[in-house]
């Protein structure tokens, strides 16, 4: 019979044995959706600048961004994202003008961000199957491309890194009941802020992972116990918003907002189908993928009631995270960003569920559709990175070919280009940055304007610029038409 001392220490091995297993499993998991993140996305670290790119890479020094602390960073618009300005400092200070390092970058935060979303909900179900499939939808989801690939669109990577941290720690602190862990939460929240305005929906969510996980007692019991405990999120968004709205003078700037309920409902809609579909499946046939998730559903619906929790915590997750974007005009997939999380959780609860479901002939059937819907996800990222290498090509050849048309230029000379592309296909190319793609051609200040109109269309001023530039497109883009 073994004594007291002999089932102690039986007791500490085995909880370090447990222990042991448990961070073995969890490191395993995460080395898995950083490798997972660089076999999809590796060529994204060979895309060219497009765009606001070229007033970035090799442009923010530390000193310039700590002044974003008090200043908007946005182009145009007020946008109070100094944590992201700093990014760019750090990059500025590793890879000076080499782009691939800004684009290492923001594949490592997507990864991080990934790695976030899997130990967070390792934390908050138990389930490892569950938090893994969601890490690696979350990867491979084509709505996330261009905050990945885009340089200057890495204010939602950051913004998902310290959202994600903020809730991992939130639900520890709940677990453990520690207060170190939930302030460390809120300074988090804090970070997310900082880094992105998506981050205002972070107290909404917190506050339903409470309603919905750990309160206890009747709804209205739950309620107040849930705003009690989420007190803390709800007083930093609140102090934010009156902060920006001082700093900014309660001015939006430079957004084209529409708050007609048909705009917002378009906009919720796309989403939506860029979530669950992608884009251009079949033809934009949206309906015939759609076959997937209604059989998908049909045959795991009574085993999703065991995991409802889950499932309706994406669902929400989704439509919160939208809820800031929904009133732009116009729908863009950067948008999506933070509701993809939801939506990763979402479906990697449906194919959970139908795996373990009975019968477990159904088993074979959620595994293709598993492989099948990441297949196709994967081939959509590798058509959206193809746009993207043709779009930075474009952007490439414009400045040289200015600079070997006018290699001699002299200081405040005025540039005209006409029919330069905004966008190839939806990947951005010229809407902004062209000034500061073809100042870096030049020692001297330059002028740039950019027209889409036909030469016989341009406004006096620009006709008699000093020098007026046609595009072609091809090798050799543009073509000199000659002094104004």
């Amino acid at each position: 019979m073994k004594s007291t001392a002999d089932l102690a220490l039986d007791a500490r091995l085995s909880n370090f044995t447990g222990s042991r297993k448990r961070v073995l499993e969890l490191a395993a998991g995460i080395v898995a959706l950083i490798a997972l993140t660089f076999v999809v996305y590796y060529p994204a670290l060979r895309t060219g600048p497009v765009a606001d790119d070229f007033s970035l890479v090799g442009k923010v020094s530390f000193a310039e961004g700590i002044t974003y602390f008090g200043k908007s960073f946005g182009f145009g618009r007020n946008e109070y994202r100094p944590l992201t300005a700093l990014s760019y400092s750090v990059d500025r200070a590793l890879w000076q003008n080499n782009p691939e390092g800004y684009h290492l970058t923001n594949l490592l935060l997507h990864a991080a961000a990934a790695a976030l979303l899997f130990l967070f909900l390792q934390a908050l179900t138990g389930d490892f199957p569950l938090a893994l499939l969601a890490g690696s939808l979350f990867v491979i989801h084509p709505i996330n491309s261009s905050r990945i690939v885009w340089i200057s669109a890495r204010d939602g990577n950051i913004c998902a890194v310290f959202l994600l941290g903020s809730l991992c720690l939130f639900v520890l602190s709940r677990q453990r009941n520690r207060v170190a862990l939930h302030i460390i939460a809120v300074g988090l929240a804090a970070c997310a802020l900082m880094a992105y305005e998506g981050a205002v929906i972070l107290p909404a969510l917190v506050f339903l992972m409470e309603f919905v996980f750990f309160a206890k007692g009747a709804p209205l019991a739950r309620l107040g116990a849930s705003f009690r405990r989420t007190a803390a999120f709800w007083a930093l968004g609140v102090i934010y918003l009156c902060f920006w709205a001082a700093i900014f003078s309660e001015k939006v700037g430079g957004y084209d907002l529409s708050f007609g309920l048909p705009a917002i409902l378009d906009n919720y809609a796309r989403l939506l189908s860029n979530l669950f579909y992608g884009r251009n499946f079949f033809g934009r046939k949206e309906w015939a993928f759609g076959l997937v998730y209604i059989v998908l559903l049909s045959l795991c619906y009574r085993k999703m009631l065991a995991y409802w929790r889950w499932a309706v915590f994406g669902i929400l997750v989704v439509l919160l995270a939208f809820l800031p974007y929904c009133f732009t005009h116009g729908f863009a997939f950067r948008f999506g960003y933070i509701s993809a999380l939801g939506m990763s959780i979402f479906l990697a609860t449906c194919l959970l569920a139908g795996f373990r479901s009975v019968p477990r002939l159904r088993r074979p059937v959620f595994a293709c559709i598993g492989i099948l819907l990441g297949a196709y996800f994967i081939q959509t990222d590798h058509q959206n990175l193809s746009r993207w290498k043709e779009a930075g090509r474009i952007a490439a050849r414009i400045p040289q070919a200015v600079r070997e048309l006018c290699p001699n230029l002299s200081d405040g000379v005025v540039l005209v280009l006409v029919g330069v592309p905004r966008t190839y296909g939806d990947v951005p190319v010229f809407p902004t940055g062209l000034t500061d793609a073809i100042q870096r051609e030049y020692p001297v200040s330059i002028s740039v304007q950019q027209y889409d109109a036909p030469l016989t269309n341009l406004p006096p001023d620009a006709r008699h610029g000093t020098v007026v530039l046609l595009y072609r497109g091809g090798e050799h883009p543009l073509q000199r038409i000659g002094p104004g």
